[in-house]
């Protein structure tokens, strides 16, 4: 099979734009691909006017742009190869070519011929077939810096310093919502995690549905190497909710435990539909479930330290009755900052 680019390539917004005409290739050789010697050109689209526009006066004919072909004659496995060398020659160049369709013989079986089309009449920068060669050469290190946390800006800014200047922010969108979808593999988010929480084995967790439809009331997880650290250090907890972490808008129950050098630790969390008493009540059992089938201290924490939270403080006293509990210093200091000093400061301004 042979695969030769067409002269002067043309572009425009006519339906056939996309179908090149050009000399029919022929078969060369079995499995395999040769590109034969030949010019390569490129012209841009001629513009179109509306019906409303006056036509041109005069015809202008569109400038051509020579660009180099490929060093010939070369021959490759298959047609996939030969457009990866292709590219590889025609980023140094200022172009880039993709495969716009192919011909088989009569049988259907195997490819005789490949028409190549430059993909975008613009500077190198932004050809997307060397932006894709580029992003697939380096999917493994963006996905593991996706792993860990990392956001699409700091990726870009790190491949941009190590010379990778073809990338575009876009490009690493459009990745991290592949590895999702490969990741999801047809399952809805929700089924994905308790499926994964369960096939990895390393996590403790427990849920609630709703029996009316079946959706996910609150969700428990504990880390087991936070069991280890939990028996270290089981006297003391903190409490606290997050926001904005989940796309549900479920705010998340932290719940934080300290090693003796001061250390914090993930002791467990819990997503929660709201922030009402039922919903304490059942990530506080999960929590205590845990210290008496794991015999942790005395089988429950000797004191918790929370905000003023009335429906946690009501979970944790019925759940927990024998700990102690206690009003975080921080938020302490937090309510003294926005109603004590305003009232004091007015009344010491009129005096």
């Amino acid at each position: 099979m042979s695969m030769q680019f067409v002269d002067n390539l043309r572009f425009d917004d006519s339906d056939d734009s996309d179908l090149l005409e050009g000399p029919e290739e022929t078969l060369q050789g079995q499995g395999q691909v040769s590109i034969e010697e030949t010019q390569f050109a490129l012209r841009p689209a001629e513009t179109r006017h509306a019906a409303s526009e006056d036509p041109p006066s005069a015809y202008e004919p569109p400038q051509v742009y020579d660009l180099p072909p490929p060093p010939t004659p070369k021959r490759f496995k298959s047609a996939e190869d030969g457009v990866s060398y292709i590219n590889h020659f025609a980023e140094d160049n200022g172009y880039g070519v993709t495969t716009v369709r192919s011909k088989k013989d009569k049988r259907g079986t195997a490819k005789v011929a490949v028409y190549l089309q430059c993909d975008r009449n613009a500077p190198r920068s932004v050809h997307p077939v060397h932006r894709r060669r580029v992003i697939k050469s380096l999917e493994k290190d963006i996905s593991s810096n996706f792993d860990q946390g990392c956001y699409p800006r700091q990726i870009l800014s790190s491949l941009q310093q190590h010379g990778h200047e073809l990338i575009q922010a876009k490009d690493l969108y459009n990745l991290k919502d592949q590895l999702i979808i490969d990741i999801l593999n047809g399952r809805q988010s929700i089924q994905a995690l308790l499926e994964d929480l369960t096939n990895q084995g390393d996590w403790i967790f427990r849920y609630w549905l709703r029996e009316d439809d079946n959706s996910l009331f609150c969700l428990f997880a504990m880390f087991k190497t936070s069991v280890v650290l939990l028996k270290a250090s089981p006297y003391v907890l903190w409490m606290d909710c997050t926001f904005k972490t989940n796309r549900y808008k479920m705010p998340l129950l932290d719940i934080v435990g300290t090693l003796c050098a001061g250390q914090s630790f993930y002791a467990g969390f819990a997503f929660m539909s709201n922030q009402q008493e039922p919903s304490f009540t059942f990530a506080l059992r999960c929590l205590l479930e845990v210290y008496e089938t794991e015999t942790i201290s005395k089988g429950y924490p000797s004191t918790i330290f929370t905000d003023k939270d009335d429906a946690n403080i009501a979970a944790i006293r019925e759940v927990f009755p024998e700990t102690d509990l206690m009003l975080c210093l921080w938020h302490i200091a937090c309510d003294i900052k926005k109603y004590a000093r305003p009232p004091y400061y007015t009344a010491a301004r009129f005096h």
